[in-house]
């Protein structure tokens, strides 16, 4: 199955060989209080608490639509992993991060949305808007398998409008997230056929996003998808690492690690990742 073949409920048959990067473009509880004999408990957050509505406008077609938005006051950072992917106490917000027009069907992340030329919105007039056959709604509340098609929308419109390769890249990576989330809470209910396509379209994604940022690298101006130059080459180290690269992640990773202005969260990550780097790699050479 290819990345997109689960966007054919959507109107798209025909749509798997796709591809993103051509090869040749390389619970809290208060203090007790007795009443009556009862210990009351502050009440514990469910995941729409920390959603509102927000109107939109398409800047494809011009109409209108509502899409949840997180209110951001109520955000509990938990830290994040490895790969920079933040972690929120009561609901992932990396899954509202994908919009998508319910009219015309163009999507993109939050962050781009309005980021679209004239040239673009022809492209997807053309290519998007026929196909697609609507988008229905039903509340503010995600699951993972609405928030990962809702992704692979942006990222068929980043393909079809010939975005700019961090654009696609960084759609991969927030992806891939989202896939992780997926395969982290419903892990347990899964097939393990299931797991393997979700574990196999992760792996896609991430390849991807290693592609994008290499070329972005060398071609774009900096900031690129609002990030610097340290946090993509930090990026690019963890990506090329998880793919066995390790030359390659030691590259980008040992002028990170003797760069004294970048911030204390990113030197600690830093030097984790680059024993993790010498370790596998040492692993992998007494094994040849």
């Amino acid at each position: 199955m290819g990345l997109f073949s689960d966007l054919s409920s959507l109107g798209f048959e025909n749509e798997d060989d796709i591809e993103v990067f051509k090869k040749k473009d390389l619970e809290m509880v208060d203090e007790t209080e007795e009443i009556e004999d009862f210990e009351e408990k502050e009440k514990i957050p469910e995941e729409e608490d920390y959603l509102y509505e927000k109107n939109i406008e398409c800047p494809c077609c011009g109409l209108d639509f509502d899409a949840p938005a997180i209110f951001a006051s109520k955000m509990r950072p938990l830290g994040q992993g490895i790969d920079l992917r933040p972690k929120y106490e009561g609901i992932d917000p990396i899954k509202y991060e994908a919009l998508v027009c319910p009219i015309c069907g163009y999507a993109s992340l939050a962050t781009s949305f309005n980021d679209i030329d004239t040239m673009q919105v022809v492209k997807v007039q053309d290519k998007i808007t026929p196909q697609f056959v609507g988008l229905e709604t039903d509340g503010l509340v995600y699951s993972y398998d609405e928030a990962i098609v809702r992704y692979k929308m942006a990222l068929l419109c980043d393909v079809v409008t010939q975005a700019k390769n961090s654009k696609k890249a960084y759609t991969c990576l927030k992806l891939a997230w989202v896939i992780r989330g997926k395969l982290e809470s419903e892990g347990e209910s899964l097939t393990e056929e299931q797991k393997k396509q979700l574990e196999a379209d992760e792996d896609e994604c991430l390849d991807n996003a290693y592609e994008g940022f290499s070329m972005a690298n060398t071609s774009e101006d900096y900031p690129i998808c609002g990030m610097e130059e340290t946090t993509v080459e930090y990026l690019l180290s963890y990506l090329a690492y998880r793919k066995g690269k390790y030359k390659e992640a030691a590259k980008y990773i040992y002028p990170i690690i003797a760069n004294k202005n970048i911030s204390p969260t990113i030197k600690k990550l830093s030097l984790k990742l680059k024993d993790m780097i010498r370790n596998d790699y040492k692993a992998a050479t007494n094994k040849q």
